[in-house]
């Protein structure tokens, strides 16, 4: 049994181990906020499974813990795999690692999927013999025989709850009192673009009395968002800048620069998330981002809302996961249930994708924090009734009225972005149609430079110039072209 952390390409944050405890990040634990020491003492009685799992359903933030005992050692991640771990094993023998290092033995069911949904599904890696902890995982190691166990601590909340007005109003007054705190003095900076999520965030920061924030939005210049972001900014007299993403600052993509923070990203197991990563570049460069300042991110709101989910009469979610992201779940994996169903989605898309963007801002000399996935936060949208959830009906209802309507920002997205109810004619063309129809339509309307809001085309083409073996047939997916582009410069150089 080993353990080998790796502190090079932590960036911002660092481990620290004191008395056989190894903490990374920061945390709340019974109302306290928590970080390094502090942090690490909570687990300082740990000697079973029971007592590790105990602490973590009552800790929530951004971290990761390795405690050693004589008979064991515990590991887990939190419950958006922010900082992630993984176990490794090679002749007889177990590490508990946040830095896996090539072997030579790619994982070909990994490589499909990760085509598909930008990250390794499960517990798998791109490696043979390499897995991961994911969202709301610990590990259980036996130390006389590196034998382990993978289990999950995050428990998921009641559902079917009514909406409660009060109740949430609590949660958003505690989420801006976590911000403040953690804040500290230093500036808040919040990317905003044409959506809900960010303005609702920037929304209860202004009610709330917040007044140190800085706000930015890329992508063209004619874009709805940038329009949207700039009227809200405007009007709540909050500072903004807008950074345009043309030709020339896109091809940061393919420098020296890009390389090091994606080689410093992916873990095997992630595509680096490219989409902030030029606007901070460009913020940097032209020294606009206050130091050490901390980004507030509105991630993932819209998911926990309901943006994700379908229709009762559409709830076949093997079936919805296969026509959405062209990947079909492997058999032993149980989605039966809009919880199953969220719970893949935040193990794997949501944290190892999207979450996993946030080291972009640490990348840049910047802290963060997504308030969002408070652990109550998270389990008062998912325990609301499915209708009030499908198609984010009561969270638009609530911000608007409670929110953008009074403080005049109540600028609805366009029709093309927006959240609705789909056409009975399109939902039975979409799961009738060959599959070979749909990806041809979906192409076509991928081509459209007026739904271009951040010039990806431009970025796809450039891409696609680049690749040794592109697609035959290019479908204009940003995300898609990255991952084929990823997968073929990373097996390059590990061949070197």
């Amino acid at each position: 049994m080993n353990i080998r952390l790796d502190n090079d390409k932590q960036w911002r944050y660092q481990w620290i181990t004191n008395n056989g405890i190894s903490v990374i990040g920061y945390a709340w634990h019974k109302g306290k906020l928590l970080q390094n020491e502090m942090l690490s003492a909570i687990f300082k009685d740990i000697r079973t499974a029971e007592d590790f799992s105990a602490i973590l359903q009552d800790t929530d933030g951004h971290f990761s813990v390795i405690v050693e005992t004589p008979d064991y050692c515990f590991a887990a991640v939190d419950r958006m795999r922010t900082f992630p771990l993984f176990i490794t094993t090679e002749n007889g023998k177990t590490t508990i690692t946040n830095a896996l290092q090539y072997n030579g033995l790619w994982n070909a069911e990994a490589i499909v999927a990760f085509q598909k949904i930008y990250c390794t599904p499960g517990n798998i890696t791109l490696l043979q013999a390499c897995l991961q902890l994911q969202a709301g995982e610990y590990a259980e190691v036996r130390q006389s025989d590196g034998s382990f166990q993978i289990r999950e601590y995050s428990i998921a909340g009641n559902s079917n709850l009514a909406p409660d007005t009060d109740r949430l109003r609590q949660l958003e007054v505690r989420m801006v009192q976590r911000i403040v705190e953690y804040a500290n003095g230093r500036t808040i900076v919040l990317p905003l673009s044409g959506g809900y999520d960010a303005r609702y965030l920037l929304c209860l920061l202004k009610t709330q009395g917040v007044a140190d924030i800085l706000c930015f939005t890329y992508g063209k210049a004619d874009s709805y968002e940038v329009e949207t972001a700039r009227k809200v900014t405007q009007q709540l007299d909050i500072p903004w800048h807008f950074v345009e993403y043309n030709n020339e600052l896109l091809d940061v993509f393919f420098t020296e620069t890009w390389q090091y923070y994606s080689d410093g990203n992916h873990h095997y197991t992630s595509l680096p998330h490219e989409q902030d990563f030029f606007a901070l570049y460009e913020l940097r460069h032209k020294n606009i981002l206050p130091e050490n300042a901390i980004v507030i991110n509105g991630f993932c709101q819209d998911v926990w809302a309901g943006s994700m989910l379908t229709a009762p009469e559409h709830q076949d979610f093997r079936k919805h996961i296969a026509q959405k992201f062209d990947y079909r779940l492997p058999k032993d994996i149980t989605c039966n249930t809009t919880q199953e169903y969220e719970k893949w989605l935040q193990q794997n898309r949501l944290s190892k994708f999207i979450v996993n963007a946030v080291h972009a801002y640490t990348f840049f000399g910047m802290d963060f924090y997504l308030p969002f996935w408070e652990k109550e936060w998270m389990h008062y949208w998912q325990s609301l009734p499915l209708k009030e959830r499908l198609y984010q009906q009561y969270y638009k209802t609530y911000v608007f009225s409670n929110y953008f309507e009074p403080l005049k920002t109540a600028f609805h997205k366009p029709a093309f972005d927006e959240s609705a109810a789909p056409h009975p004619l399109k939902q039975w063309l979409k799961e009738n149609l060959p599959q070979s129809w749909v990806q041809a339509i979906q192409r076509k309307k991928q081509q459209q430079t007026a739904t271009d809001s951040n010039n990806t085309l431009y970025l796809y083409r450039a891409i696609l110039d680049k690749m040794q073996f592109p697609p035959a047939t290019p479908d204009f997916r940003i995300n898609n072209i990255h991952a084929l582009y990823f997968l073929e410069k990373l097996q390059e150089k590990t061949q070197l």
